[in-house]
């Protein structure tokens, strides 16, 4: 085979899916921590914009002389921007790669950010904030079709743990960087700091970030070749198919795209999926209520500035990062175990440890509403509840991502733009609600209302590492181990499997045989 072309064998990944036998191994270790790095280097600056400003959230509000209501709008309208954008992030990275939807997003968040610096009103920071949300957001869901791309089943907890180092970081240092800013420089200033960190993302994605979506960096190898030699090209359209022929007018237009891609609200019809999905938002219908009203209760209870919290962030950030480290490594072993013992690793295994980081929040959320309600000395929830929150929210959401990304393994950008919109639609609601529960019941019993929603995510969750891989068996798309094609998605299984030219292939069932058999083969199975 010619120099740089992809691999025309197809194998079973142990879920139900096949895919190109070189899909994980076209890219050497070091390329894909550096693809790691970057991608998550770009979730970090998404929740910096998030959390950076929230310490001077206060200071805002005096300087443009607005209320508590239209300043907290400004963070319920970035969340919903952050829930709607990734859909249609989503449907570009999968029509024309992963690396032109981060860059554009990019140039979008930097512009937004630009502006933000000469906002002069709370009606333009609303808007910029809009902006600004749908641009950062993409990383957050492309993210993980990047990972899904180049890492494999046995490999995408400890993956998905490094990628989540980004959001950790983004949260933590976000609060204390702009408290420190917005003390010594002036808030305005914060949106100075987020521009540059654009700047360089932006540079850092553009030099060492190459296309992973496989089948356009095999059209984009099959181009290459095309230079040198037109008989492997030929052979390589076997796989990747060509485009030649195909007229604009018969491609589906973006809007259809995107219309097909609201239609992937079908992976709701799973119970194991919804269920994943409502812990997802659960936690951050709790985490954005706390953004909103957390530094208030501080700032009001304790008398402190915005550096200070800023700093107290850091001991919540701690714990998040051991969790996440952790987290990936001993999800993943956890799925080498159930292939050891059933012969297929079983993704709900994962689970179980998402079910005791719940149990870590919980306990982290009654410690601090109850330490605030009662005034109790801020060195209680900051040493005691902080460290909880931290390690729980990595060690139960990381796992969780992770696990709807190996169920959908060629899907893992959709269901998860789907999985990030319903959450955060339903939590942009938390800045408006956290405020009327506090005058109604005070701090103790808002940060209780959370803990409810959690425990019965909790449970959910303990179903579905239980009995979700034997409902999941139960259903067409996953019941055949070896040798079947569980993706629904027409285009892509048009484009990998019945490309052109591809009448027979080589298939690499679980027990290391190679079954030669056709497309139609493949798809009946």
């Amino acid at each position: 085979m010619h120099e740089g072309a992809p691999d025309r064998h197809l194998s079973s990944n142990g879920e139900g899916f096949v895919t190109p036998s070189d899909q994980y191994t076209r890219f050497t270790k070091t390329q894909k921590t550096i693809i790691l790095g970057i991608t998550s280097l770009s979730a970090l600056v998404a929740i910096l914009e998030a959390t950076i400003y929230l310490p001077s959230i206060v200071v805002i509000q005096d300087d443009l002389r607005t209320t508590d209501v239209l300043t907290n709008l400004t963070i319920t309208v970035y969340v919903l921007a952050t829930a709607f954008a990734p859909v249609v992030w989503a449907t570009l990275s999968d029509r024309y790669g992963r690396r032109p939807v981060y860059i554009l997003s990019n140039l979008v968040c930097l512009a937004a950010s630009i502006v933000m610096i000469f906002t002069s009103n709370i009606g333009m920071l609303i808007a910029l904030r809009i902006v600004q949300g749908a641009g950062s957001s993409a990383s957050l869901s492309v993210g993980a079709g990047t990972i899904s791309d180049i890492f494999d089943i046995t490999e995408r907890g400890r993956a998905f743990g490094t990628f989540s180092l980004g959001p950790i970081f983004g949260g933590v240092i976000g609060p204390t960087i702009g408290g420190v800013i917005a003390t010594q420089f002036g808030w305005r200033h914060i949106f100075t700091a987020i521009a540059i960190a654009t700047v360089v993302l932006l540079a850092a994605t553009y030099i060492f970030v190459p296309e992973t979506l496989y089948r356009i960096w095999a059209r984009q190898k099959a181009s290459k070749a095309k230079r040198t030699s037109n008989g492997s090209t030929e052979m390589l359209h076997t796989l990747v198919g060509d485009d030649s022929n195909t007229t604009p007018a018969s491609r589906d237009s973006i809007i259809t795209e995107i219309l097909r891609l609201f239609k992937a609200m079908r992976y709701l019809k799973y119970a194991f999926v919804l269920l994943i999905m409502y812990q997802g938002a659960a936690l951050f219908l709790a985490v954005q209520a706390w953004s909103s009203q957390g530094f208030r209760n501080q700032a009001r209870i304790y008398s402190l500035d915005p550096q200070t919290m800023g700093f107290f962030s850091l001991v919540f950030a701690a714990f998040n990062v051991v969790g996440s480290l952790t987290a990936g490594s001993i999800a993943d072993r956890a799925i080498l175990a159930s292939k050891r013992k059933y012969g297929t690793p079983r993704a709900e295994d994962r689970l179980w440890q998402s079910a005791w980081g719940l149990g870590f929040i919980i306990a982290g959320f009654l410690i601090m509403g109850w330490c605030y309600e009662f005034a109790i000395d801020w060195k209680v929830p900051v040493f005691t509840a902080f460290p909880l929150l931290g390690f729980g929210f990595s060690t139960s959401f990381n796992p969780a991502g992770t696990y709807l990304i190996d169920i959908f393994p060629h899907e893992a950008a959709s269901v998860t733009s789907v999985s990030n919109m319903l959450r955060n639609a339903i939590a942009a609601i938390a800045p408006v609600v956290a405020p009327a529960l506090e005058q109604a019941g005070g701090v103790g019993w808002q940060y209780t209302t959370w803990c409810f929603f959690i425990l019965l995510a909790t449970i959910g969750t303990v179903w579905v590492a239980s009995r979700g891989y034997g409902a999941r068996m139960k259903r067409p798309e996953w019941a055949h181990e070896e040798l079947s094609v569980g993706q629904k998605d027409e285009e892509i299984v048009q484009s990998e499997l019945n490309a052109p030219g591809l009448s027979a292939v080589t298939v690499h069932t679980q027990g290391g045989e190679e079954v030669d058999t056709t497309v139609e083969d493949i798809k009946i199975r």
